[in-house]
């Protein structure tokens, strides 16, 4: 009832002054959460939710850089490019600046860091949103968090949980992954989706990445051997490259042109390329892959692919399916890796392995005859529609409107699980610190006493006496060390 007259307030204020109201609003957030209970405050919290109109004037990228060649990098700065006839500003904010692609309306922490907190500061959570995706706000500087988290966040998955839970070191930091919060949470795949469910984490929005429209059909290609082709990182753990070799295998079986494998030759982006190499040396199929290095322009590589084969592990959203399907290019993926499965439809745009191995592979090409691959092309083209840039806009600024109207002041929906041997390990580790921390007082309190005590005139003429040797020498030396001691302790006792 109160929750009811407090919202009637602020909705009769919000008509006089919207931003006296939105102060309100979110004081009146702030009483509550600090005497309801949680279900109380979020019946609470729904009363107070839609009692200021809110209109969304900013959307911000929080990326570690834009400046480098990547996914993430690439796919923001297409987004930036795109949205500045948009009537919501797009910018971003970055941490680093390694190369030289970095956008025009880019605010970098390593060029100005000054500046990055000035514009935090002009800006109001009444209608900006920052959005973050995966781990980037454990790297950002403690100034840049602080003034960040005042603001309603949207965090993006874009790797999957199994990833972040298996492949990153980010898990070992529970005092990171229990405090960072969101208000609104996208993942890209119902696979993703369903398993944060299974840790209890509610409420995810699925999403996509979106990819430019070529607006000129595939041309029909002619009866000709398969050229088969991989596009990306070369990155056994996530992107499964090490199976490649089967397919390596099957073009020199079957006497089809060498596999054409285009990947940048930075070790950073392709990990384990050299290990590749040496598994095909091993093989004696060398001949049998072409690898071009740091091609970036698509209408080249795809004119020389007729199937795009991805053999990933591990993948949320790759823009290497939805830019194969703009050119009509068909792709074989894995049923288990989350965006590939839901990307690709079997039999229709391609075509989903339960195991890339040899012989599956061998199956699907003994189906691809010139008519079926004809089809393949035709509705890959007509799906590489349905993630435009227009329908992404549509998608975040909504998102973005809903994550303004959620946010009282702090964000509240947890983007990690708990997890309980993390939890058991981290307190372990905090017992033994701990530990560590009551025996190294305790050996810093004894050296403290011993040192004391190796500075009193007792303990020194103590040591002169035992530890000069009973030698001439010695017998000699001994009254002048004595002299010493004691004269020094007499110099003391005159100050």
């Amino acid at each position: 009832m109160a929750g009811a007259v407090i919202s009637e307030r602020i909705t009769l204020a919000a008509k006089a002054d919207p931003e006296y109201a939105y102060g309100m609003r979110q004081r009146a957030a702030s009483e509550a959460a600090a005497c309801l209970a949680t279900e109380d405050l979020e019946i609470y919290l729904a009363e107070l939710r839609s009692t200021v109109p809110l209109l969304l004037k900013r959307l911000v990228y929080l990326a570690p850089d834009l400046s480098t060649i990547g996914g993430i990098q690439g796919r923001t700065r297409k987004i930036l490019a795109h949205a500045k006839e948009r009537a919501v500003e797009y910018c971003a904010i970055t941490i680093h600046r390694n190369g030289d692609l970095q956008p025009d309306s880019t605010y970098c922490w390593q060029d100005d860091p000054q500046r990055v907190l000035e514009v935090l500061g002009s800006w109001s959570p009444s209608n900006t949103v920052l959005s973050f995706p995966n781990n980037t706000l454990r790297i950002l500087p403690i100034e840049v968090r602080e003034a960040v988290e005042r603001f309603p966040l949207i965090f993006f998955g874009s790797g999957q949980l199994s990833f972040l839970i298996q492949d990153s070191v980010a898990a070992l930091d529970l005092d990171y992954s229990r405090s960072v919060k969101a208000t609104r949470s996208i993942v890209f795949s119902e696979l993703d989706q369903r398993t944060y469910q299974q840790f209890g984490l509610h409420g995810q929005i699925l999403g996509f990445h979106p990819t430019e429209i070529r607006d000129m059909p595939p041309r029909a290609k002619q009866p000709k051997a398969l050229q088969l082709g991989y596009i990306g990182r070369v990155d056994f753990p996530t992107k499964g490259t090490d199976k490649l070799v089967h397919a390596a295998q099957l073009t020199k079986d079957r006497n089809l042109p060498p596999l054409k494998l285009y990947t940048p030759d930075n070790p950073k982006n392709a990990p384990d390329l050299e290990r590749f190499c040496k598994l095909l040396d091993g093989n004696q199929l060398s001949d049998f892959v072409e690898i071009v290095y740091n091609e970036h322009n698509l209408e080249v590589m795809f004119e020389h692919i007729d199937i795009l084969l991805l053999p990933s592990n591990k993948d949320s959203f790759p823009n290497v399916v939805l830019e194969a399907f703009s050119f009509g290019v068909p792709v074989v993926g894995t049923h288990f890796a989350p965006g590939p499965s839901r990307l690709i439809t079997h039999g229709e745009t391609g075509f989903l392995l339960d195991d890339f191995s040899y012989y599956s592979l061998s199956s699907i090409l003994d189906e691809c005859s010139h008519e079926v691959l004809t089809r393949l092309a035709g509705n890959s083209y007509r799906e590489h529609f349905n993630y435009s840039m227009d329908n992404y806009f549509e998608l975040i600024e909504s998102v973005g409107v809903e994550a303004l109207h959620d946010f009282f002041g702090w964000n509240r929906r947890n983007v990690f699980p708990t997890m309980t041997a993390m939890n058991r390990h981290y307190d372990s580790m905090q017992t033994y610190r701990k530990r560590a921390r009551k025996w190294r007082r305790r050996y810093e309190s004894e050296r403290e006493k011993r040192e004391f005590v190796e500075n009193t005139t007792r303990y020194k003429v103590g040591k002169i006496l035992l530890d000069t040797p009973w030698t001439l020498r010695g017998i000699l030396l001994r009254p002048y060390l004595l002299f010493r001691v004691v004269s020094a302790h007499l110099r003391r006792g005159r100050k």
